[in-house]
């Protein structure tokens, strides 16, 4: 009988350790990339157009990111939702969070595509695929400090050409330990799109739960 109860205790505690792992996984990711109801960013963003190779306009204005819920998505998945504000524009992405992976999410017609895939925690000279059936993956190539407005920031640096083969873009990004993206440089200059935009986001403020 005492061995009886000894091994169901040793289960027990093997179960434990087990769930408690798998549940860090998540948590660590959350932890280091915040991801919660409640927390905002605000970026001023540098909007340069070009059409056939002229530059056509440059807009500046603020945007402001924030997590306001959590949703269920098809097949189960629960997400949160996070609300992008610009002065033209508001948009909508899904952040779903597994294990050590964090995908941004849009809907395109009924289909989710994943527009932003970090895994957490960064390192050095690790690699991912950026977004769906990208062609190339994008690379954390440096760990540096950074001077965004009047906040230094020790950042992971991740570049790389993303995207679909005929929809390659260029993307740079700044990303530190519990704060998050602090700077990001888009520039869809390889797509079809007739219409070529550098996008240039900077870290203004946040606000974390």
């Amino acid at each position: 009988m005492k061995i009886a109860i000894g091994c169901c205790l040793i289960l027990l505690v093997i179960f434990s350790c087990t769930k408690s792992n798998e549940n860090a996984g998540d948590q660590n990711a959350i932890n280091s990339f915040p991801d919660k109801p409640g927390d905002s960013w605000l970026y001023h963003v540098t909007d340069t157009a070009f059409t056939l190779q002229n530059i056509d306009s440059t807009r500046e204005y603020n945007m402001e990111v924030s997590v306001i819920g959590t949703t269920m998505l098809p097949g189960g998945l629960t997400s949160n939702i996070w609300v992008y504000r610009s002065p033209n524009a508001t948009d909508t992405n899904y952040v779903v969070v597994s294990a050590d992976t964090i995908n941004f999410e849009i809907f395109r017609g009924p289909e989710l595509l994943v527009v932003r895939r970090y895994i957490e925690p960064l390192q050095l000279h690790q690699s991912w695929e950026y977004s769906t059936n990208s062609a190339h993956d994008v690379t954390v190539d440096s760990v540096e400090d950074i001077l965004v407005g009047t906040n230094q920031f020790h950042a992971y640096h991740i570049f790389g050409y993303p995207g679909r083969p005929d929809e390659i873009i260029n993307i740079e990004e700044w990303v530190a330990n519990n704060v998050g993206l602090i700077k990001r440089y888009y520039n869809n200059s390889g797509t079809t799109n007739p219409s070529q935009h550098h996008i240039t986001w900077s870290l203004v403020s946040y606000h974390l739960q």
